[in-house]
């Protein structure tokens, strides 16, 4: 029997309590020293928060986060030989277009579109429905067009901004309003070899940043939750260019409607889709 690392809970909470309850965890540093969360849609009203610490958490902590998620948490023990065929099996090596995506301990041969991921607690499960289908979707942009400059809203651990990088995009910013998710994606550009100066890295709330003042893009990509998606619409009108092609994923396929409608608002159109499973990944232009 090995050693236990990593004491896992979740919880299932309205799509309407979701976001306070993240704000609540992101105003938490001391559990954020020692642990982290992720969150994904398990319904088109329903958000599931997995959460995780590092070694047994004390009854203080589990407090502070059952009265910030608003429920009971139980946390269990994850084995080491658990976790780490979670984590492999999370960060499975697959092709989007030209991008390879692999884990650290597959990454063989170096190749120019290869993004070597780490597999663990920092990446997460990551919804390769979404990834995959936003790099196609890039693939696609990029097969038939130049880019000159390209943002990602809400990079978490860098991939799609790696991907512009690879595709030998010279004008990239990576924005994420997380600051845990911007140290990650610098860990990521070093572990892939690219240097600092590759991309414009911000912690940024959607475009609210001095920084992005008037500035505009050619391709933005925001692979985020549907929600957040849709409140966004008018910004990434704003910062959209003349012909500027805008990808968005992390959303259900039961949402297309709804945050098509948002951004028909804004002129723009669905160009092509990318479905997988229940996910949804879309291409839009004006």
């Amino acid at each position: 029997m090995t050693d236990t690392i990593v004491w896992q809970a979740d919880c299932i909470l309205p799509l309407t309590e979701a976001a306070a309850a993240e704000a609540r965890l992101d105003d938490l540093p001391d559990f954020l020293e020692q642990g982290l969360y992720s969150q994904f849609e398990e319904s088109a009203d329903r958000i599931r928060f997995e959460i995780y610490v590092t070694g047994e958490p004390a009854p203080a902590l589990v407090a502070v986060l059952e009265e910030a998620v608003g429920t009971a948490l139980a946390f269990a023990p994850v084995a080491d030989e658990d976790w780490v065929t979670r984590s492999n099996h999370a960060v499975e090596p697959f092709w989007a277009g030209r991008f390879h995506i692999v884990p650290q301990h597959a990454a063989g041969e170096w190749t120019p579109y290869r993004i070597v991921i780490p597999a663990g607690l920092a990446f997460g499960t990551g919804h390769h429905e979404t990834t995959r289908g936003c790099l196609l979707l890039i693939d696609e942009v990029l097969s038939r067009r130049e880019v000159k400059h390209a943002i990602d809203v809400g990079c978490g651990t860098g991939i799609l901004a790696m991907a512009l990088v690879k595709a030998g995009l010279q004008d990239i910013t990576a924005t994420d309003n997380d600051p845990i998710a911007i140290t990650v994606t610098h860990e990521n550009m070093e572990l892939n070899r690219l240097s600092p100066s590759a991309m414009t890295t911000l912690v940024a709330e959607g475009f609210q940043h001095e920084a992005l003042e008037g500035k505009q893009y050619d391709l933005i990509v925001a692979n985020i939750l549907a929600g957040p998606l849709i409140a966004l619409a008018p910004e990434m009108a704003r910062h959209a260019a003349p012909g500027a092609e805008i990808i968005l994923s992390g959303l259900l396929i039961s949402q297309e409607k709804e945050v098509l409608a948002a951004y028909a608002k804004m002129g723009f159109a669905r160009r092509q889709h990318f479905r997988s499973g229940e996910w949804s990944a879309l291409l839009l232009n004006s």
